[in-house]
Protein backbone atom coordinates (compact mmCIF):
# COMPACT_ATOMS: atom_id res chain seq x y z
CA UNK A 1 0.00 0.00 0.00
CA UNK A 2 3.01 2.68 -0.20
CA UNK A 3 2.17 4.10 3.25
CA UNK A 4 -1.11 5.46 2.14
CA UNK A 5 -4.28 5.25 4.54
CA UNK A 6 -7.22 2.73 2.90
CA UNK A 7 -10.03 4.30 2.03
CA UNK A 8 -13.24 2.57 3.92
CA UNK A 9 -14.84 2.59 0.62
CA UNK A 10 -11.90 1.06 -1.47
CA UNK A 11 -13.71 -2.27 -1.71
CA UNK A 12 -11.82 -4.01 -3.92
CA UNK A 13 -8.04 -1.42 -3.18
CA UNK A 14 -8.18 -0.14 -6.41
CA UNK A 15 -6.23 2.62 -5.50
CA UNK A 16 -3.45 0.26 -5.03
CA UNK A 17 -4.03 -0.25 -8.83
CA UNK A 18 -3.45 3.48 -9.73
CA UNK A 19 -0.28 5.40 -10.24
CA UNK A 20 0.47 8.31 -8.36
CA UNK A 21 -0.50 10.57 -11.29
CA UNK A 22 -3.38 8.94 -11.53
CA UNK A 23 -4.55 9.14 -7.73
CA UNK A 24 -3.65 12.84 -7.74
CA UNK A 25 -5.75 13.68 -10.13
CA UNK A 26 -8.46 11.14 -8.78
CA UNK A 27 -7.71 13.39 -5.65
CA UNK A 28 -7.95 16.55 -7.46
CA UNK A 29 -11.40 16.01 -8.97
CA UNK A 30 -12.96 14.78 -5.57
CA UNK A 31 -11.70 17.65 -3.94
CA UNK A 32 -13.21 19.59 -6.74
CA UNK A 33 -16.47 17.89 -6.72
CA UNK A 34 -16.63 18.08 -2.62
CA UNK A 35 -16.40 21.82 -2.74
CA UNK A 36 -17.69 23.09 -5.68
CA UNK A 37 -20.81 20.48 -6.94
CA UNK A 38 -21.90 18.43 -4.17
CA UNK A 39 -22.90 22.32 -1.95
CA UNK A 40 -25.11 23.05 -4.97
CA UNK A 41 -25.89 19.89 -7.38
CA UNK A 42 -29.09 18.79 -5.62
CA UNK A 43 -30.75 22.07 -6.43
CA UNK A 44 -29.81 22.10 -9.85
CA UNK A 45 -30.92 18.26 -9.95
CA UNK A 46 -34.51 19.39 -8.36
CA UNK A 47 -34.67 22.17 -11.51
CA UNK A 48 -33.56 20.20 -14.01
CA UNK A 49 -30.18 22.76 -14.96
CA UNK A 50 -27.12 22.76 -15.46
CA UNK A 51 -24.59 24.58 -13.15
CA UNK A 52 -22.91 27.00 -15.85
CA UNK A 53 -21.14 28.58 -13.13
CA UNK A 54 -19.10 25.36 -12.65
CA UNK A 55 -17.78 25.15 -16.38
CA UNK A 56 -14.93 28.23 -15.73
CA UNK A 57 -13.92 26.31 -12.71
CA UNK A 58 -13.94 23.01 -14.56
CA UNK A 59 -11.96 23.89 -17.31
CA UNK A 60 -9.28 25.23 -14.75
CA UNK A 61 -9.03 21.94 -13.69
CA UNK A 62 -7.27 20.84 -17.03
CA UNK A 63 -8.69 17.60 -17.28
CA UNK A 64 -9.87 17.97 -21.54
CA UNK A 65 -9.44 20.34 -24.02
CA UNK A 66 -11.31 21.66 -26.85
CA UNK A 67 -14.88 23.12 -27.63
CA UNK A 68 -17.92 22.99 -29.68
CA UNK A 69 -18.15 25.57 -32.51
CA UNK A 70 -20.95 26.21 -35.06
CA UNK A 71 -24.12 26.90 -32.90
CA UNK A 72 -26.54 28.74 -34.75
CA UNK A 73 -25.44 27.10 -38.19
CA UNK A 74 -27.90 26.78 -41.11
CA UNK A 75 -29.89 23.41 -40.42
CA UNK A 76 -28.67 22.21 -37.43
CA UNK A 77 -31.15 22.87 -34.60
CA UNK A 78 -31.06 21.27 -30.75
CA UNK A 79 -33.52 20.89 -28.21
CA UNK A 80 -33.16 20.21 -24.49
CA UNK A 81 -34.71 16.71 -23.82
CA UNK A 82 -37.42 17.00 -20.60
CA UNK A 83 -39.07 14.54 -18.45
CA UNK A 84 -35.73 12.72 -17.29
CA UNK A 85 -35.46 11.06 -13.88
CA UNK A 86 -31.35 10.83 -14.28
CA UNK A 87 -29.09 13.40 -15.02
CA UNK A 88 -31.62 15.53 -14.98
CA UNK A 89 -28.79 18.26 -14.16
CA UNK A 90 -27.40 17.60 -17.53
CA UNK A 91 -29.18 19.13 -20.43
CA UNK A 92 -28.87 16.38 -22.92
CA UNK A 93 -29.79 17.32 -26.19
CA UNK A 94 -32.02 16.28 -29.20
CA UNK A 95 -30.54 17.28 -32.21
CA UNK A 96 -31.57 17.80 -35.66
CA UNK A 97 -29.27 18.31 -38.90
CA UNK A 98 -30.99 19.17 -42.07
CA UNK A 99 -29.05 19.46 -45.03
CA UNK A 100 -25.96 20.21 -43.11
CA UNK A 101 -22.29 19.66 -44.40
CA UNK A 102 -19.15 19.12 -42.65
CA UNK A 103 -16.00 20.61 -44.39
CA UNK A 104 -13.69 18.42 -44.97
CA UNK A 105 -11.11 20.16 -42.84
CA UNK A 106 -13.69 19.64 -39.48
CA UNK A 107 -14.32 15.93 -39.78
CA UNK A 108 -13.72 13.49 -37.36
CA UNK A 109 -10.13 11.94 -37.81
CA UNK A 110 -10.11 8.53 -39.39
CA UNK A 111 -14.11 8.44 -38.91
CA UNK A 112 -15.43 7.14 -42.41
CA UNK A 113 -19.04 5.97 -41.15
CA UNK A 114 -21.43 5.88 -38.46
CA UNK A 115 -19.55 2.25 -37.28
CA UNK A 116 -16.25 4.96 -36.04
CA UNK A 117 -18.97 6.65 -34.31
CA UNK A 118 -20.38 4.21 -32.60
CA UNK A 119 -17.15 2.75 -31.10
CA UNK A 120 -16.70 5.93 -29.87
CA UNK A 121 -20.12 5.77 -28.12
CA UNK A 122 -19.39 2.20 -26.98
CA UNK A 123 -16.37 3.14 -24.96
CA UNK A 124 -18.49 6.11 -23.51
CA UNK A 125 -20.53 3.57 -21.65
CA UNK A 126 -17.44 2.52 -19.43
CA UNK A 127 -17.99 5.94 -18.27
CA UNK A 128 -21.67 5.66 -17.23
CA UNK A 129 -20.62 2.35 -15.30
CA UNK A 130 -17.96 3.95 -13.22
CA UNK A 131 -20.04 6.94 -13.03
CA UNK A 132 -23.09 4.97 -10.92
CA UNK A 133 -19.70 3.21 -9.11
CA UNK A 134 -18.79 6.47 -8.15
CA UNK A 135 -22.28 7.97 -6.91
CA UNK A 136 -23.22 4.81 -4.98
CA UNK A 137 -19.26 5.23 -3.32
CA UNK A 138 -20.48 8.88 -2.45
CA UNK A 139 -23.63 7.74 -1.34
CA UNK A 140 -22.13 5.08 1.30
CA UNK A 141 -19.55 7.33 2.36
CA UNK A 142 -22.26 9.84 3.06
CA UNK A 143 -24.28 7.22 4.92
CA UNK A 144 -21.05 6.27 7.00
CA UNK A 145 -20.72 10.23 7.96
CA UNK A 146 -24.10 10.46 8.94
CA UNK A 147 -25.21 9.22 12.18
CA UNK A 148 -28.67 7.82 12.96
CA UNK A 149 -31.30 9.51 15.35
CA UNK A 150 -31.54 7.83 18.18
CA UNK A 151 -30.61 8.47 21.70
CA UNK A 152 -27.40 6.41 22.02
CA UNK A 153 -23.81 7.83 22.43
CA UNK A 154 -22.31 8.79 18.86
CA UNK A 155 -20.18 5.74 18.80
CA UNK A 156 -23.01 3.74 18.97
CA UNK A 157 -24.46 5.02 16.57
CA UNK A 158 -21.86 5.04 13.82
CA UNK A 159 -21.92 0.94 14.72
CA UNK A 160 -25.85 0.82 13.83
CA UNK A 161 -25.17 2.22 10.84
CA UNK A 162 -22.04 0.93 9.85
CA UNK A 163 -23.00 -2.97 10.29
CA UNK A 164 -25.94 -2.85 7.62
CA UNK A 165 -24.02 -1.07 5.14
CA UNK A 166 -20.99 -3.58 5.80
CA UNK A 167 -23.51 -6.65 5.61
CA UNK A 168 -24.29 -4.61 2.17
CA UNK A 169 -21.18 -4.57 1.13
CA UNK A 170 -19.86 -8.23 1.68
CA UNK A 171 -22.75 -9.31 -0.70
CA UNK A 172 -21.23 -7.17 -3.36
CA UNK A 173 -17.73 -8.78 -2.51
CA UNK A 174 -15.95 -10.19 -6.18
CA UNK A 175 -13.22 -12.07 -6.57
CA UNK A 176 -10.30 -9.13 -7.69
CA UNK A 177 -7.15 -9.57 -9.54
CA UNK A 178 -4.80 -7.01 -9.11
CA UNK A 179 -1.69 -6.26 -11.88
CA UNK A 180 0.60 -9.41 -11.05
CA UNK A 181 -2.51 -11.87 -11.90
CA UNK A 182 -2.72 -12.48 -7.92
CA UNK A 183 -6.62 -12.83 -6.65
CA UNK A 184 -7.51 -10.83 -3.48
Amino acid sequence: MRGRELSPSDFYRIDDLLTDEERELRDRVRTFCDKEVTPIINDYWERAEFPFELVPKLAALNLAGGSIQGYGAPGYAASVMTGKTAKRAVWQAEITLDGVRVPAANRLAYANGFGDTARVLTATRYGVAWEAVGQALAAYEAALRHPVADRRPPDHRRERLQQPLSNGTRRQELPFRDRTGSQR
